[in-house]
């Protein structure tokens, strides 16, 4: 289910040692693909209930976007692909004002719904998805 999750605290990050020599904590941004189509991205996106759709993500509420469409949009088809940006590609912005159980099972609800017609038992776990 997950094709990729990007954030500095994980250690496959490829700047984890230099995040852990020079920041004291790891930020609320979690960047991460859910195998699906753009359409089904977008619809996952529109579903979350707790974030704010958008692309400042220098609030400190919760937000969401799917960055081939938000973020991204002027640059062509090719351009993303350079720089690694996938219709499934999501950024989530975890903010202060929810509770983290809150947060994951707003994702869990929404991967459910999104994704029940394709025999997928999809579980948000420590804000990492996988295959229950």
């Amino acid at each position: 289910m997950l094709a990729r999750s990007t954030t500095t605290g994980l250690k496959q990050h490829p700047q984890y040692d230099l995040a852990q020599y020079y920041l004291s904590g790891h930020g609320g941004v979690v960047t991460f693909e859910i195998k699906g189509t753009k359409e089904e991205i977008s619809e996952f996106v529109d579903s979350v209930e707790i974030p704010f759709m958008g692309t400042n993500f220098g609030s400190s509420y919760s937000m969401i976007e799917q960055l081939s469409i938000f973020t991204y949009f002027k640059q062509s088809e090719q351009e993303k692909q350079d720089l690694g940006i996938t219709d499934d590609l999501i950024r989530y912005s975890i903010g202060f004002e929810d509770d983290v159980g809150q947060i994951i099972n707003d994702i869990d609800v929404s991967l459910n719904r999104i994704f029940k017609g394709q025999n997928r038992n999809l579980q948000c776990k420590g804000l990492l998805l996988s295959e229950a």
